[in-house]
């Protein structure tokens, strides 16, 4: 608890040396595009904080005594495992679709053409039905192991980054502001909010584009000091996070 009133006293100071200024219209435009070139720059909500988050849960991290992560190999080994069965399904499936065109194609079903179509189809279904019921195994084992890695996170969390929401109700006072400011981006990858002067951060995630299971993360500073203020964001702006 002594370490986490020394942080918040140092946050404190800081904000009354930097001081405030004239409100600021923040206008925010969002370059995001996915592997194929297409603009994915709407409905992208970002935060405007009157405080660093990162690293006031770095500080508090090493606050509260550094405490590690939960491991992840199970989450990773369940979620290979079913990406590997869920390929074979999609690759599969093309096969079993073909063959049972071939079989509908043939009317003589006397013929061996018949014959040689309809094994075909009968062993693309069998096959179809035994990787279906493998990816539908794997999918519930990593959403359970999914399930226990998040319940493990947020109990480290709550060690990790104790004090979290008086340090942050201090910020807000100390800048006498309720609650953060939110932008969200129009079908043009364009924001505005109004925010009072000062130093602020904008924060947002979104997921990646083109890279699965992979988030983007923004945390970029930005100095009100009145009038208008246009802060251009893209994919080199964020950091990747996977989950």
């Amino acid at each position: 608890m002594k370490a986490i009133l020394v942080l918040l006293s140092g946050l404190l100071l800081g904000l009354a040396l930097s001081g405030c200024s004239k409100d600021t219209k923040v206008i925010l435009e969002v370059s995001l595009k996915d592997e194929e070139g297409e603009d994915v720059s709407s409905d992208i909500k970002f935060n405007l904080l009157p405080y660093d988050i990162e690293a006031i849960k770095d500080s508090l991290w090493a606050a509260n005594g550094s405490p590690a992560e939960p491991p992840r190999d199970e989450l990773l080994a369940a979620r290979a495992a079913y990406e590997k069965v869920n390929e074979q399904y999609a690759d599969h499936l093309e096969e079993y679709r073909e063959a049972e065109e071939a079989v509908k194609e043939i009317k003589d079903l006397t013929s061996k053409r018949y014959r040689d179509a309809y094994k075909r189809y009968t062993e693309a279904k069998a096959e179809n039905k035994r990787l279906h019921e493998e990816r539908e195994a794997a999918r519930s084992a990593y959403i359970d192991a999914k399930k226990k890695y998040d319940e493990q996170e947020e109990a480290w969390e709550r060690v990790a980054y104790r004090g979290l929401d008086e340090v942050v109700a201090a910020r807000r006072s100390e800048r006498g502001i309720t609650e953060d400011y939110l932008i969200k981006t129009d079908k043009r990858g364009m924001g505005r909010v109004v925010v009072p002067g000062g130093k602020w951060w904008i924060y947002g995630k979104e997921r990646h584009p083109s890279k699965r299971y992979t988030w983007l993360i923004w945390n970029v500073p930005i100095e009100a000091t009145g009038g208008e203020l246009t802060v251009e964001l893209g994919q080199d702006d964020a950091k990747e996070w996977t989950e």
